[in-house]
C-alpha cells in the first residue's frame, strides 16, 4: 500500500482519533484496519460526547468541536482503510497496540478503570453498540417531564417566564441552567426539579428489557456486576 499525498491529513485525523500514547508512523497506517478506527472511534465518543458534558464536567461547546472533529477524523480514515482495503496480509497480523483484538481466541471486553452508567457499562461490555446506546438516552430523555413543565405545576415559574427563558437562552445552554443563573429558582428549587425529573423517568434499563437486548433477570445480574465494577474504582481511588 502507497501512502499519497494525503498524508498529513491522515496523520492529523490519527492523533484526533487515537491515544496521545499511540505512536503514528507510515508503518502504523499501514497495518490500521476498520476494526481500529470502529474501537478508537467509540472510545473518543464516550469521552467526548456534547451530552456528557455535565457529567464531564466540561464546556458543552468544546465538547461539540471536539466530536465534530473526531467524526470527520473517523470517516476520513475509514474511507482511507476502505480504499486500501486490498492489502492481504494485514487481518493476519497482531497489532501492537492494546486497542487491537488479538488474531486468536475470543475477544474480551475491556471495561475502563472508572465509574460508569449501566449504559455504558452494556457498551463496554459489548453488548450493545454505540447507536444503540444513544438510542437508549434519547429514548430515557423523552420519558421524563420537562424541567418547565415541573417548575409550572410547582408554581416556582409561570408560562411567561418559560417563553421568556425560550427567547433569551443560547442555543445549547438548558432551560434549568438559564433559569438558576438569571433568578428564575433558587439553587435548592432548582435541585428539586432535577431531582423530581430523575424520579419520574424510567431506568435506562427498562429500555434493553422492552427490545428484547437482555431479559430482566440478565439486567438485574448486569446491574450487580456493574455496582461491583464501581465499588471496586472506588476502592481503588481511595488508596
Amino acid at each position: 500500500m502507497i501512502i499519497q499525498s494525503t498524508d498529513t491529513d491522515l496523520f492529523r485525523s490519527c492523533r484526533t482519533l487515537f491515544s496521545e500514547q499511540t505512536r503514528i508512523t507510515v508503518d502504523f497506517l499501514r497495518l490500521l484496519s476498520l476494526s481500529d478506527i470502529k474501537s478508537a472511534y467509540r472510545n473518543r465518543v464516550m469521552e467526548n460526547h456534547p451530552d456528557r458534558a455535565k457529567l464531564l464536567g466540561r464546556d458543552p461547546d468544546e465538547l461539540e468541536r471536539h466530536f465534530r472533529a473526531i467524526n470527520e477524523a473517523y470517516l476520513h480514515l475509514a474511507e482511507f482503510v476502505q480504499k486500501n482495503n486490498s492489502r492481504s496480509s494485514t487481518t493476519e497480523i497482531t497489532h501492537r497496540f492494546s486497542f487491537r483484538a488479538q488474531a486468536s481466541g475470543p475477544v474480551k471486553p475491556i471495561v475502563p478503570a472508572t465509574e460508569l452508567l449501566l449504559g455504558q457499562f452494556l457498551f463496554y461490555q459489548r453488548r450493545i453498540s454505540i447507536n444503540t446506546l444513544a438510542d437508549a438516552v434519547f429514548w430515557q430523555r423523552k420519558q421524563r417531564p420537562s424541567y418547565g413543565k415541573i417548575a409550572i405545576d410547582w408554581k416556582i415559574m409561570t408560562v411567561q417566564d418559560i417563553t421568556r427563558i425560550l427567547a433569551a437562552r443560547d442555543h445549547n445552554e438548558k432551560i434549568g441552567e438559564y433559569a438558576l443563573r438569571n433568578g428564575y429558582v433558587t439553587d435548592l428549587e432548582h435541585k428539586a426539579i432535577l431531582g423530581r425529573q430523575h424520579m419520574l423517568q424510567k431506568p435506562i434499563g427498562c429500555f434493553f428489557v422492552e427490545r428484547g437486548i437482555v431479559d430482566p433477570e440478565e439486567l438485574q445480574d448486569l446491574v450487580r456486576q456493574l455496582r461491583r465494577h464501581n465499588a471496586a474504582v472506588r476502592r481503588m481511588r481511595s488508596h
